[in-house]
């Protein structure tokens, strides 16, 4: 039995939406399978206003010790396009419209740490210089 072309569309789709919920979703914020468009003939699919989680972007921060934490990040439109039937020997395509990402440095506890023991090799410096000049006079 052959499945009308509708029937088959909606299983891709489904398939697509599952995809991203498993490896994107934790990522994003407000995830909508709404959001997002498909076309598997052509191995294409795409997401407008993509908003991400900020928390599991800073968990993944700290996971590779960088040395940012994100405050916001979106994307205003995102497409793939894997050409699955010459899957190996053409180029998937990703492109990305509009990405804002805002961080800041994260502040790190030793960082004061080695700021005070700078100052205090600064200030032991400082004496050792006055030290030698009074010796001279």
């Amino acid at each position: 039995m052959k499945w009308p072309l509708t029937n088959l569309d909606l299983v891709l789709k489904r398939i697509f939406r599952y995809l991203v919920k498993i490896y994107l979703g934790q990522y994003l914020e407000e995830y909508s399978q709404d959001k997002l468009s498909y076309g598997f003939s052509y191995g294409s699919g795409s997401a407008e206003n993509i908003v991400f989680n900020i928390e599991a972007l800073n968990a993944k921060s700290e996971e590779y010790k960088l040395p940012v934490e994100f405050l916001s990040c979106t994307i205003d439109f995102m497409s793939i396009c894997v050409p699955w039937l010459n899957f190996a020997t053409k180029n998937s395509v990703v492109e990305v419209k509009g990405l804002k990402i805002i961080v800041q440095p994260k502040e790190r506890p030793d960082a004061a740490e080695k700021e005070d023991q700078k100052l205090k090799l600064c200030t032991q410096c400082c004496h050792a210089a006055q030290a030698k000049l009074k010796q001279k006079q």
